[in-house]
């Protein structure tokens, strides 16, 4: 019996942990199990038969010696006996003749049960080997289930994480957003470049606190291109996209900002 990632032992009953030794294992132990009640049948099929055969040879040894004797006795007891002495040797050996076809009918009829015998022991062996062709292919079919099912979870915990960090990543965007707009805020106080670029070292900081296996880099003043690249990375370095930061510190919006984000995406 196996469930989602144990197998009992249907000797001793025990739970036993599912995994890729514990099915070699398994099927070793069922392989020699079946081998070794293999070779008990056809050890005690070999006895049978050696004991039919010798059983045949005596059985044809005991009918000549008795076709034999019979004759014998039979041209001894004409050749001493009267007429009447003969009638009544014939009826005496009729008897012993009876008598000797009864234990040839009881000796056939041993080697008939003998005969039955070695069919029901080949019969066991037939059922014996389907059986275990019939149990290793359910152990098989459990075996590539849980593997399946072992797969599927694994790819659905993947997904579940990937979900979550992308989730994170979005309320950390938006709290840096936030804080970029309370920066711009209180940069209205001082001079337009230097409060832009205050903003800027103020916005890589955060996102490199925020994103440390991200490459954050700066845009120079006066190069071409949005104020901070952020390149997004996995946690194994591989990088799947990157994201452009335009901060600004001003009191009214221009509609120019967002056809030069768009451009310094496409460059």
């Amino acid at each position: 019996m196996m469930t989602d990632s144990n197998i009992t032992c249907p000797r001793c009953a025990a739970e036993i942990p599912l995994s890729e030794a514990v099915s070699h294992r398994l099927r070793d132990q069922l392989k020699a199990d079946f081998e070794k009640q293999r070779e008990q049948l056809n050890e005690a099929l070999a006895t049978r038969e050696k004991k039919l055969n010798d059983e045949q040879v005596a059985l044809a040894l005991r009918q000549k010696d008795l076709a034999a004797e019979l004759a014998r006795q039979l041209d001894a007891e004409r050749r001493k006996l009267t007429a009447d002495a003969a009638r009544q040797a014939e009826e005496k050996l009729g008897t012993h003749l009876k008598d000797l076809q009864a234990q040839l009918g009881e000796q056939q009829s041993k080697l008939k049960e003998a005969q039955e015998i070695e069919l029901n022991l080949r019969k066991q062996q037939r059922e014996l080997e389907n059986a275990k062709n019939n149990l290793e292919l359910e152990v098989a079919r459990k075996l590539d289930s849980e593997r399946k099912k072992i797969a599927d979870d694994a790819r659905q915990q993947a997904v579940e994480a990937e979900r979550l960090r992308l989730a994170d990543k979005d309320n950390v965007i938006k709290g840096l957003q936030e804080q970029i707009g309370a920066l711009q805020q209180r940069a209205e106080q001082g001079s337009m470049q230097l409060q832009g670029e205050t903003l800027e070292l103020e916005l890589e900081k955060n996102l490199r606190l925020a994103f440390p296996y991200d490459e954050i880099v700066e845009v120079k003043t006066g190069q071409r291109g949005a104020d901070v690249t952020q390149h997004v990375r996995t946690n194994t370095g591989f990088r799947c996209g990157t994201i452009l930061w335009e901060a600004k510190r001003a009191k009214n919006w221009s509609a120019d900002w967002p056809e030069k984000l768009k451009a310094d995406q496409r460059e």
